[in-house]
């Protein structure tokens, strides 16, 4: 692998894992992968597009201020930010296994649910975060769903 190679991969890695742990930090891995899945379907599982999915504007709250903050030093965040770091650099090498077809989710706190989500299917609901796969385009066939 080239330098250049290297280093791209390395800042995709770092893309996807601060977008997880800014967004899914406290949720279970179930949580983190289920994040990951709407990066990933977003993404159409291309690594060449998670940063297009994951800075366009209003799609990621955790981007709308700016870069999120690195996490803090404390070890549940180190053992958080692991967890996330194992599971992007997965998605920046194109080896992600999408664990739920959903390609939008919201905080549960969210009442009421955002106006988006009622013309949506509900597919799941993890930790904190609901999912949901949008209505208007069929379920992808050709990519295997760990379920």
């Amino acid at each position: 692998m080239s330098t250049a190679a290297a280093a791209l991969l390395q800042y995709r890695t770092w893309l996807v894992a601060l977008t997880l742990f800014a967004e899914a930090a406290g949720e279970p891995i179930e949580g983190k992968l289920a994040v990951a899945s709407v990066i990933w379907w977003r993404a159409n599982g291309d690594p060449a597009q998670l940063e297009r999915v994951i800075r366009a504007p209003r799609q990621f709250s955790c981007w709308n201020r700016g870069t999120p903050p690195e996490p803090p030093p404390d070890e549940p965040s180190q053992r958080a930010w692991r967890h996330c770091k194992d599971i992007a650099t997965n998605l920046a090498q194109g080896n992600f296994a999408p664990q739920l077809f959903a390609d939008h989710y919201h905080a549960t706190t969210l009442t009421p649910s955002p106006t988006w989500a009622r013309q949506m299917q509900h597919v799941a609901t993890i930790g904190g975060h609901a999912f949901y796969w949008e209505g208007r385009k069929p379920k992808p066939t050709n990519r295997k769903v760990n379920q």
